[in-house]
């Protein structure tokens, strides 16, 4: 028996001929070119992507920077969306296979999006002006660490790659919005963020 396949040529297929329940199957379908649709798949959300297309032309399409292209991405976002590495792996050739494997060795990137991302800036000029102590107390009163994958929900404290520009120091960013925290002011703004996230009212969340 024949058949057509997605580009419309004709194929003799030899062998047994196929019964009309078989013709039913999954496999049936899929040979005969007609698209099977799959109940257990979810589309992954999308996302403006035009920030990683900027981070991609910023490191030259490198795959050898693939660490640093996926810490900026994680940068913008506050997280690595399934559609940003998507966009990625299509621009810069990058298998996808490739930056999702990076990505899951190593335990500074997560693909969970945290309810609330906090940010230190380690630059020299930020540790002069006290952000390990500022990294230290948020960590504890947090409950969390630098780097950790934090709960549903949760606020994931993360580490800046560079300063912002016009930014004071020690430079402390909350969903990528510079606050103005110091070591002394660190601990209440800390315990004020994670009582504004428990608060049945957090659905409307102000800036703390």
């Amino acid at each position: 028996m024949g058949g057509f396949d997605t580009r419309g040529r004709f194929h003799v297929h030899w062998g047994a001929a196929e019964q009309f329940a078989e013709r039913r199957e999954e496999s049936a379908l899929r040979r005969s070119g007609r698209p099977v649709p799959d109940t257990a798949y979810e589309h992954f959300g999308g996302i403006d992507t035009a920030p990683v297309d900027a981070i991609l032309k910023r490191h030259d399409y490198d795959q050898k920077m693939i660490l640093a292209i996926l810490a900026d991405i994680q940068d913008v976002y506050g997280y690595l969306p399934v559609a940003a590495l998507k966009r990625a792996s299509q621009v810069s050739g990058a298998p996808y296979a490739l930056l999702y494997g990076t990505a899951t060795y190593y335990s500074q990137f997560h693909f969970e999006k945290p309810g609330r991302t906090v940010a230190i800036c380690r630059c020299t000029t930020c540790a002069l002006a006290g952000a390990g102590r500022v990294a230290r107390t948020l960590a504890r009163e947090l409950h969390t660490e630098i780097g950790r994958r934090p709960t549903a929900g949760g606020v994931a404290l993360e580490s800046l790659h560079s300063h912002i520009a016009g930014a004071a120091s020690p430079l402390v960013t909350l969903d990528g919005r510079p606050h103005p925290v110091t070591a002394a002011s660190a601990a209440a703004w800390a315990r004020s963020l994670t009582a504004a996230s428990e608060s049945p009212a957090s659905a409307g969340r102000t800036d703390a």
